[in-house]
């Protein structure tokens, strides 16, 4: 059986240690890509709790502000839209249903049915999964806040993630979700996680493009497992 490090490995994009504000942060080792679709990020994440336990009990100042180590579900948003593109979020049919997925656009079936209620009610993921992703409205919470980073946080995000890479346009070499080249790449990471240096950056830009240069599904993956690493998940 896989180690909570290896499991933890195919969903992340950048190393999950990594301190935002520290001089001495590194964007290495965990660019594996592999969170693809949300019935795997189950799999992925399930069991090692202890482990994961151990790693977020260490909560550290993130530009600034201290306890606040993930985004909340309107932060995420807001992130999402501003360093990519607007209306990634959204659910569609063929995210649900098989006979409507696009295979030849890298696009597959990545949602169960339980997602169906969400199409009629017009309900983005972010929506969807607030209660997960820490919903700052959601009243009289007590169990979770949103500077700890959980197994169903990171379920969630990596849920998020996919259905932002499944509407990404790769074909279209402008969209600022595109991370095929290595510039395009470099911009992603320098919009989505601000708080990393240039230098930082450069280091795995090439990487990212790298592996977000192959076929669709390949794009696909790449992105996803950038934005349901957490990095993504803590960088301010």
């Amino acid at each position: 059986m896989r180690t909570w490090f290896e499991r933890l490995a195919v969903m992340s994009f950048v190393i999950s240690n990594a301190v935002a504000c520290s001089a001495k942060s590194t964007l290495s080792s965990d660019l594996t890509v592999g969170a693809s679709s949300s019935a795997k990020s189950a799999e992925a994440i399930s069991g090692s709790k202890q482990l994961l336990d151990q790693k977020i009990s260490k909560e550290t100042k993130f530009k600034g502000v201290q306890g606040f180590l993930v985004k909340d579900s309107e932060r995420l948003r807001n992130t999402i839209n501003e360093c990519l593109d607007a209306g990634l979020l959204s659910i569609k049919a063929s995210m649900i249903t098989a006979a409507a997925a696009d295979a030849a656009a890298g696009r597959k079936v990545i949602l169960g049915q339980t997602f169906s209620g969400a199409l009629t009610s017009g309900k983005d993921i972010v929506e969807v999964l607030a209660a997960d992703l820490y919903d700052p409205l959601l009243v009289a919470r007590t169990d979770t806040s949103a500077g700890t980073l959980t197994l169903d946080y990171l379920g969630a995000l990596a849920t998020v993630a996919d259905v932002v890479a499944w509407n990404c346009d790769f074909a279209n070499p402008s969209a600022r979700c595109n991370c095929g080249a290595p510039d395009g790449a470099k911009k992603i990471l320098q919009r989505c996680i601000p708080s990393y240096s240039d230098a930082q950056i450069d280091n795995v830009a090439k990487v990212f493009a790298s592996r977000c240069s192959g076929d669709l599904a390949s794009k696909r993956a790449a992105l996803a497992s950038f934005l349901s690493s957490s990095t993504f998940a803590e960088a301010r």
